[in-house]
């Protein structure tokens, strides 16, 4: 009888941790299948404020043909029939033909504090000659799936920095100001980079006259594009936004009124055939003033 005693309260200790409900390290049941969700595919996974879970992957659509493919499911690991087209949503980055396919690899994710979703990966071009260019990309979702276009160039910052440079991102993370660090290769080389995304900082300095958190979306130009400017004004009155070349010559001039105290927003027009360089965007506010930077790429390169 002592034996049997002794068996029925080591029985009971080596059930205790698999039963007992706040154990740390035990599956949830409750999600998907005994805890698990199954794939015939490998995917990076985002959970969003909503409690839905995205996953992103590759999807091969044919031959020449890979596509962006986003997947969200429910807080209980169930496909969301909400989401696109029966919870999957594509996206096509890049135009194949049967001479020329092309790639749209992507990488990971990360969540920005305004709720939405940047992607980042490679897109691979194959061309006729055989030859193989790789560009670097961060591409800007909202929580549905949608590109979100006031984000970068058309939704898409695309890092092509120049002729034969193999460019990829492939880890994207915030640091304690909310700005993107990016993680990625251009020509055998390890680099990271750092962009302003124009989000509330929790270490942002109070207004003053050297900085007022203004940033310019994209700080990166191809051709003839618009910038947006955001900035914070604690004074009403009149601003006027000066940008000058790095030899001092005077790009544009354009004034405009702060109507309401807070973070603004104003639509920069570049002027036609602005050349290709570095520029200096200096702003003035009723609250002070500050300088930022930008480069215009030619759509050549």
């Amino acid at each position: 009888m002592k034996k049997e005693y002794l068996l029925i309260p080591l029985f009971i200790c080596f059930l205790l941790p698999q039963t007992m409900p706040g154990q740390s390290g035990v599956l949830d049941l409750t999600f998907g299948q005994a805890g698990m969700v199954f794939s015939n595919e490998g995917f990076f996974i985002l959970p969003l404020p909503s409690k839905k879970i995205m996953a992103l992957r590759g999807l091969e659509q044919s031959v020449n043909d890979y596509d962006i493919q986003l997947h969200r499911f429910n807080y209980d690991g169930s496909p969301d029939s909400t989401f696109g087209i029966n919870s999957y949503r594509t996206i096509n980055l890049s135009e194949s033909t049967n001479a020329a396919p092309s790639v749209d690899d992507p990488a990971d994710m990360v969540l920005l504090p305004n709720g939405k979703i940047l992607v980042c990966g490679t897109i691979f071009d194959h061309y006729n000659q055989g030859a193989v260019t790789l560009d670097g990309f961060i591409l800007c979702l909202n929580e549905n799936g949608e590109i979100d276009s006031t984000f970068g160039d058309f939704g898409v910052i695309n890092l092509d920095i120049g002729d034969d440079i193999f460019e990829s991102v492939g880890y994207l993370t915030l640091d304690a100001d909310n700005k993107l660090l990016a993680v990625g290769g251009v020509s055998g080389k390890w680099v990271m980079a750092r962009f302003d995304l124009g989000l509330y900082t929790p270490t942002q300095a109070p207004i003053n006259n050297e900085t007022m958190g203004a940033s310019l979306i994209p700080n990166i130009v191809y051709g003839n594009r618009n910038l947006l400017l955001k900035y914070q004004s604690e004074k009403l009155g009149s601003c006027k936004v000066q940008v000058s070349g790095m030899d001092g010559s005077l790009a544009l001039e354009h004034s405009f009124s702060c109507f309401t105290a807070g973070w603004q927003e104003a639509i920069i027009e570049l002027p036609k055939n602005l050349a290709a360089g570095l520029y200096a965007l200096k702003l003035q506010t009723p609250s002070g003033s500050q300088t930022l930077k930008f480069v215009v790429v030619s759509e050549d390169n």
